[in-house]
């Protein structure tokens, strides 16, 4: 058995001084130091996969952990497209790699999907320049930021911990590094991409691994023989919880060559190998447990199940042997074939562990079921086991092992929305429908396929393309007898008509008096448990959000017209009521008033679309948004919502603040990267962003106003958009007292001096 050699840069192995990096706070764009090393890439230590175990944040219903988080069900398009010469423009012969030792052994493009952005690295290939660490939003594709500090070619953790994403980087690939330098971990913010700080990383690290709280890292020492060593530790000591190794010499392991590895964790059990040796550990403990089978696959709460060679020396797979999560040993089963992986699945204590063509119960071992023939059933999604048989893919029940069909499914699945599977053949992504085998559709990607954000991408060298979803949102994977989602639970199947009639402001929220027409022979019921209704006029979108009507279905008979109040909370409305018809409060008629109130305009839409998934609130209050929810659409659109409000709030702000001091709570210009009001929460302000913020501000602050820093000569700000608390003050001195008795942070409010008239000296005075 041969085990990959010990990369060549000692590095001490204590885990004492942390070291952290300057942390000043800026008020404009931070630009990320870069440290470029004239070494050459030879790097030894592989790892061409990485499977992180981990359960979904969405609750009940909602997709998995590495499930789409929407539906593809029509063939995609092209969302955005970034090449990587848009993304180091300085660098000669850009390409992208994946921040994963792959991506630093062979150049494999890819990327880290973590929700809203995406983490890759770029280099300049056949050359000694340093990898460019790189941020992209994914929802546009834009480059966040970028760092080339953390390391020659950093090799990053698939996740976060409170947005620190631990990466671990080398002074040099070879030859004696500096020896000040050594191995470091460094965490690095997404927000911004600078690093929180660093730590020093073991000299055999190869990989990061995250889960919880915990770090953890892994790899080979060949001092004196061949041995794995890992640590378990926190985002400052990275050998707190453990630090052990073991002997390799000897172990019982099927041949290896070397050239691959996997590694994977979850809350019972940590591992790291190659494609044919594994060594597996008590992830609370560190214990190693005894041989080293092939790379397992886990069984959260229950152990794990692992192919073994049939001797020494061998790399032919002769049993499958199940463990406990102790590591004892429960049971083996003569099969050349390995336990189906549970890929996709929302209740993983009720997975069978299925082997070849029979599936048993993972604790007794009792078997359930067998499916016949010569079926060796390889991935688990949701109620469905795919696999193939007599040279063609099959599906059948999780539950029952009944054939559901035999097809033509090219491939293993890369993706699925819990609708449908999609696999990648020769460069070819293909969707197949999960309850009939049947292909929907095909698309040529030319790369590497992963979910990144709302969507899905392809990577290869010169670009990362993302493809938008064309149906709703994802639900959990479940069985394939249950119905494509999309279609509304009314009697004739259709929407009825809905049309806004007027909106108001109240305690946060946007509350739309929406009237609903029936438009189906016999009338409607519409009894959703997640119906979207959505917004929008010629310009912008207005409000966007999901309500459950489950427990108050919205009934209407043929013909019938009746009314409902619909509530947006934070989040899911982009526009006020002044912006939206009358130009005075209809209440107070009184026109320097903010308006709370006012009868919709005749050019407003209205969309509805079921979007499947369990209930998560009732009646006509919009369900809570997960965190960073509440999309704005476009930039355009969101651009176009805050050019509407600065129209609105013009005429107030000439007649009743210009020439007068006024509290400025806020300043924000698309690409700038700075803390919220709150001076804590860092982000990379966008026009979706900028609004959403200005939204907050205006209920939670007296009669804000927005202006655009293009049109007042004492703000003097192009292209920055300008919140104002709409009271003005006899002196700077009473202005930034009002901010004082609020607690803002100094940084964030201050007196200004609204003025066309004036210059900007003098116009402005901080607090201290």
């Amino acid at each position: 058995m041969t085990f990959p050699s010990e990369p060549p840069y000692p590095a001490p192995y204590s885990l004492d001084h942390l070291e952290r990096e300057p942390t000043a706070r800026r008020r404009g764009p931070l630009i990320a130091a870069v440290a470029v090393a004239a070494v050459v890439a030879v790097v030894v230590a592989v790892v061409v996969g990485v499977r992180l175990f981990t359960k979904s944040s969405d609750g009940p219903g909602g997709p998995v952990a590495g499930q789409l988080r929407n539906t593809y069900p029509t063939k995609p398009s092209v969302g955005w497209q970034l090449t990587a010469a848009q993304a180091a423009p300085a660098f000669s012969n850009a390409r992208f790699a994946l921040p994963g030792p792959a991506g630093r052994q062979y150049q494999t493009a890819g990327f880290l999907n973590l929700g809203r952005v995406l983490v890759t690295n770029v280099i300049a290939y056949q050359s000694d320049r340093s990898a460019q660490l790189t941020g992209i939003d994914a929802q546009t594709g834009k480059v966040l930021w970028t760092n080339a500090d953390a390391g020659f070619f950093p090799v990053c953790a698939t996740e976060a911990i409170n947005g620190l994403l631990p990466c671990l980087g080398k002074a040099a690939t070879f030859g004696p590094p500096d020896a000040a330098e050594g191995a470091k971990l460094s965490f690095i913010r997404l927000a911004d991409g600078g690093i929180d700080h660093k730590v020093p990383a073991p000299s055999s690290a190869a990989v990061v691994m995250v889960r919880g709280s915990a770090v953890y890292t892994a790899g080979y020492r060949s001092d004196g023989g061949v041995h794995l060593a890992m640590t378990r530790g926190t985002t400052v000591d990275l050998g707190a919880g453990w630090r052990e190794q073991a002997d390799l010499a000897g172990r019982d392991g099927c041949a290896d060559s070397g050239d691959s590895a996997r590694y994977g964790v979850n809350d019972d059990v940590v591992y790291y190998g190659s494609y044919n040796t594994a060594v597996i550990a008590d992830a609370r403990t560190g214990r190693m447990f005894d041989g080293s089978p092939r790379p397992p696959e886990l069984f959260p709460g229950k152990g794990f199940a692992a192919q073994r060679c049939d001797g020494q020396g061998s790399s032919s797979p002769g049993e499958t042997v199940v463990y406990d999560i102790a590591g004892k040993q429960l049971r083996s089963y003569p099969s050349k074939f390995g336990a189906a992986t549970p890929w996709l699945v929302s209740d993983p204590d009720q997975v069978p562990l299925i082997i070849g063509d029979t599936a048993y119960d993972f604790a007794s071992g009792k078997q359930l079921w067998q499916a016949g023939g010569s079926a060796n059933l390889r991935q688990i999604i949701g109620n469905v086991v795919i696999g193939t048989a007599d040279g063609k893919a099959v599906a059948h029940d999780r539950a029952t092992g009944a054939l559901l069909w035999r097809g033509d499914m090219e491939g293993d699945g890369v993706l699925s929305d819990g609708q449908r599977v999609m696999t990648d053949f020769e460069g070819v992504l293909q969707s197949y429908n999960l309850a009939t085998g049947q292909q929907e559709w095909a698309l040529r990607t030319g790369g590497t396929v992963d979910v990144a954000g709302e969507g899905f991408a392809a990577a290869d060298k010169d670009s990362i393309t993302f493809y938008a979803p064309t149906g709703g949102h994802s639900v959990a994977p479940g069985s394939a007898e249950s119905a494509e989602g999309g279609g509304l639970r009314t009697k004739c199947g259709k929407v009825p008509q809905m049309r806004p009639v007027e909106y108001r402001t109240e305690g946060g929220a946007l509350v739309v008096k929406m009237e609903i027409k029936a438009t189906c022979p016999g009338g409607h019921t519409v009894d959703s448990a997640r119906l979207r209704v959505s917004i929008r006029d010629n310009s912008s979108r207005i409000a966007s959000a999901v309500f459950d009507l489950s427990h108050d279905p919205l009934k209407l008979k043929e013909g019938q017209t009746i009314t409902k109040e619909f509530q947006f909370g934070p989040g899911d409305f982009w526009r006020l009521p002044n912006t939206l018809g009358g130009s005075a409060d209809q209440s107070s008629g009184n026109p320097d008033q903010p308006v709370t109130q006012t009868k919709a305009a005749g050019d407003q839409l209205v969309d509805c679309e079921e979007e499947g998934g369990a209930a998560a609130g009732s009646g006509q209050t919009a369900i809570p948004a997960p965190p960073g929810a509440g999309p704005c659409g476009t930039d355009a659109e969101a651009l176009a919502a805050l050019a509407a409000q600065v129209n609105q709030d013009r005429p107030f702000i000439q007649s009743r603040l210009a020439d007068r001091w006024v509290a400025q709570i806020s300043s924000k210009r698309p690409g700038l990267v700075a803390t919220d009001v709150d001076a804590r929460t860092m982000v990379t302000w966008t026009p979706c962003e900028i609004l959403n913020q200005h939204l907050r501000l205006r209920t939670r602050y007296p009669e804000v106003r927005l202006a655009s820093g293009d049109e007042w000569r004492t703000i003097a700000l192009p292209g920055w958009w300008v919140t104002f608390a709409g009271l003005t003050f006899e002196s700077p001195v009473a202005a930034n007292r009002w901010c004082d008795d609020r607690g803002i942070p100094v940084n964030e409010c201050f007196a200004k001096l609204i003025s066309n008239t004036h210059e900007p000296e003098g116009a402005t005075q901080y607090r201290r």
